[in-house]
């Protein structure tokens, strides 16, 4: 499901419960994950639907995620030049005060078509992005990110390139899963 085939853990927690009545069903509460990379606690139910990956309910809380380390925790239904932009990009700073909610039959994630949902938002702060090789690298990057579906918006604060400041900068991405275009303004 996620680009790396695993995810390290410095620590983790979790109160786990199952019931194989209709069909198998797992709860997990209190989930808490972290590591170099990312602090995230969840709860959440998954259950067998007799076909596929199964349906998830979760609901979840990123305390920090390293924004260089983004692409690791990337769906692999993204587009794969999107996750191998993703590889390179992001040089700095992190991701704070995130919320991740995903339900639905992960057969159909990112749910592009309704029938489920999956939405991120988080705080973006410090970012370092080298968004094309070439080109001058944007640094100091403050804004809101908001995934919703196949959908990306980010509405930053401010930034720098070389000594140039940018404020009210809006990035969108209006599909992550094919024919992934970026749109960028600013002042």
């Amino acid at each position: 499901m996620f680009a790396a085939p695993r995810i390290a853990a410095k620590t983790l927690k979790a109160a786990v419960g199952w019931s194989l009545e209709p069909q198998l069903e797992l709860r997990f509460e209190s989930v808490a994950l972290a590591n170099e990379d990312l602090d995230l606690t969840a709860n959440g139910t998954w259950r067998a639907t007799g076909k596929g990956p199964g349906a998830l309910d979760l609901v979840g809380r990123i305390t920090r995620l390293r924004a260089a380390a983004a692409h690791a925790y990337a769906p692999l239904v993204l587009a794969a030049d999107v996750r191998q932009w993703l590889a390179t990009a992001f040089t700095a700073g992190e991701a704070v005060d995130g919320l991740l909610r995903l339900r639905g039959d992960l057969a159909d994630f990112p749910f592009a078509a309704g029938g489920g949902d999956f939405r991120v938002q988080a705080r973006m702060r410090g970012i370092g992005l080298a968004y094309l090789p070439g080109w001058p690298a944007v640094s100091n990057l403050d804004g809101d990110l908001r995934i919703e579906r196949a959908r990306l918006q980010f509405d930053g604060r401010q930034a720098a390139v070389s000594d140039t400041r940018l404020e009210s900068i809006e990035v969108r991405i209006p599909n992550l899963t094919h024919d992934a275009h970026l749109r960028v303004a600013f002042k």
